[in-house]
């Protein structure tokens, strides 16, 4: 099994993680961004991130993390608790979804901004306008379950809590601009699923690998 990325964390974190967690065997490809007009044409759907294995190739960074997840036994059994695993997965994603436009709005048919003002006033409006009410829900949908089992799904842990972790870290790393690093701050169920998935040993001992990538890059 390989996965294919940037040499970041990015929208890899979790796939990498999940595998980790699991002790899946897999291959951490990681490109360079000056590669990767070369390698688009050959990439389903032209981005990254990919998995290899058997034989085939699959793009789409949830399907992937699913996929992993089953293999890592990190996929609820449970029909229910599927369906919630995948409404958290998703709903992070949709989440991350304004900020992910932010980077290029020509990407997605908007007019790209004329100059760094543009970017850190869309992404204001982010954080003031879009963002509270969408994550007040998530808390609010996290916490029941959190309270009786310690997990955002079922009684176990799964996907949706490494996924819950890579979004919150990713908030909390303060390399975004114009996005305080304190935001999730406020939502302490999100916070202490982040807070318990990263005392994990498994978790620990990947994010000192991809520390070891930041620093390789320097």
């Amino acid at each position: 099994m390989e996965i294919v990325y940037f040499n970041i964390e990015g929208r890899a974190l979790d796939l990498r993680l999940a595998a980790a967690v699991g002790e899946l065997e897999f291959k951490d490809t990681r490109i360079e961004f000056k590669d990767f007009p070369q390698l688009k044409p050959s990439l389903p759907f032209g981005q990254v991130p990919i998995l290899k294995d058997a034989g085939k190739t699959y793009a789409q960074s949830m399907p992937i993390l699913k996929y992993i997840g089953k293999k890592a036994g990190l996929y609820p059994k449970d029909e229910s608790e599927q369906m919630e695993c995948e409404i958290i997965i998703h709903t992070m994603e949709d989440l991350m979804t304004p900020l992910i436009v932010s980077f290029g709005p020509e990407r997605y048919g908007l007019s790209p901004f004329k100059g760094d003002k543009e970017k850190l006033e869309m992404r204001k409006n982010i954080v003031e306008n879009i963002w509270p009410a969408k994550f007040a829900k998530m808390e609010e949908f996290l916490k029941q379950n959190f309270k009786k089992t310690g997990y955002s799904v079922g009684k176990a842990l799964s996907i949706a809590d490494i996924r819950i972790f890579a979004t919150v870290k990713a908030l909390k790393n303060g390399i975004f601009d114009g996005i305080p690093k304190d935001f999730v701050d406020k939502y302490p169920t999100l916070l202490a699923i982040y807070g318990k998935v990263g005392e994990l040993d498994a978790i620990k001992k990947w994010l000192k690998i991809e520390a070891q990538h930041a620093l390789s890059k320097k």
